[in-house]
């Protein structure tokens, strides 16, 4: 009795998984669920579906998926627009960098700060390039008509860079994170192209070069660890801290992950491959195959080159869920 229970419960796994494998992923799928529950008043993008909370660094993500999937170009140009006009007067003490705000209708309460400097204006020079190399009119007339926001934008992820090339997570908080630091140095690669490419500025570009090298040079000599072969997930000022614990999902594994995805290390090579296959465990340990961390591995996967698989989609209780979805799928 119990081995035909057991055979049957086998049989139903097996079933759920061919229908789960069977249907293909459809970015669009995700894109219109993010114009609908994630798209709040004057550009903003919600952290939540139908929720008050608007990061400047979540925001980002998702019109960057966006952009790569080359899908609702106006709810980009929309979210662009607000971070334009809010990168300013930040609480953080920061220039170029927009508060976090919680929705009242349509009007915006500020919550005094974002959580990071370092990652805000990194990430957002990131989705200016590729907004600009989309191709799409409407987004590379605005990026071109902001040359002078952009860079403050950039110059506002570096302006808590300390004497070791790394930079404080916003100068309120001293503590040195890997996963912004590779956030920092893929948005000031992207900032060195895009001012070389869009604004034809060598002097500009060639400064954001320098500062990624500066970036890469602390990251590899102090949050990378050579006796475990991994990066620290973090460090203080103080310059101590343990080494990753890879069991440990956020931040440790996923850290060596986002490097990856990232490009600092890279994607094609077999550091990238050691390090995927030690971190993924504790990134699978939840048993949903649409959480965030799950849809970074396979974000990553595919940046490797890897065949992935990307499951039907579902609508998610994170916005930025649906991003790294996008940028699974595409």
């Amino acid at each position: 009795m119990r081995a035909s229970a057991l055979l049957l419960s086998l049989f139903a796994v097996f079933v759920a998984l061919a229908a789960l494998t069977s249907e293909p992923a459809r970015a669009s799928d995700a894109a219109d669920w993010l114009a609908g529950p994630c798209s709040g008043p004057n550009g903003t993008i919600r952290v939540r579906p139908h929720g008050r909370y608007v990061s400047g660094y979540f925001g980002t993500l998702v019109a960057d998926a966006l952009v790569h999937a080359r899908e609702r170009p106006d709810m980009v140009a929309g979210w662009m627009q607000w971070y334009f006009a809010h990168a300013h007067d930040s609480g953080s003490g920061v220039d170029g960098v927009p508060d976090d705000v919680d929705l009242d209708g349509d009007r915006e309460v500020s919550r005094g700060r974002p959580d990071s400097t370092d990652a805000y204006g990194a990430v957002f020079l990131s989705l200016a390039r590729h907004a600009y190399d989309s191709g799409d009119p409407a987004l590379r007339a605005l990026v071109l008509a902001h040359r002078d926001d952009l860079a403050r934008i950039m110059d506002s992820g570096v302006a808590t860079m300390r004497p070791n090339g790394l930079t404080w997570a916003r100068p309120q908080y001293h503590i040195f994170y890997t996963i912004d630091d590779v956030e920092l140095y893929r948005g000031l690669v992207d900032a060195s192209a895009l001012f070389d490419h869009a604004f034809h500025d060598a002097p500009l570009s060639a400064r954001y070069d320098r500062d990624a090298r500066i970036v890469q040079y602390g990251v590899t000599n102090v949050l990378w660890d050579a006796q475990t072969q991994t990066f620290r997930p973090y460090m203080n000022d103080a310059g101590t801290s343990g080494p990753a614990n890879l069991s440990v999902a956020y931040p440790d594994a996923l850290a060596q992950v986002l490097a990856i995805y990232y490009g600092f290390v890279d994607p094609r090579s077999s550091a990238a491959r050691a390090l995927l296959e030690r971190a993924s465990p504790a990134l699978l340990a939840q048993n949903d195959p649409l959480a965030e961390h799950q849809l970074i591995l396979l974000a990553t996967q595919r940046r490797m080159g890897l065949d992935v698989a990307v499951p039907p989609f579902h609508p998610p209780s994170l916005c930025v869920d649906a991003a790294w979805y996008l940028q699974a799928a595409k």
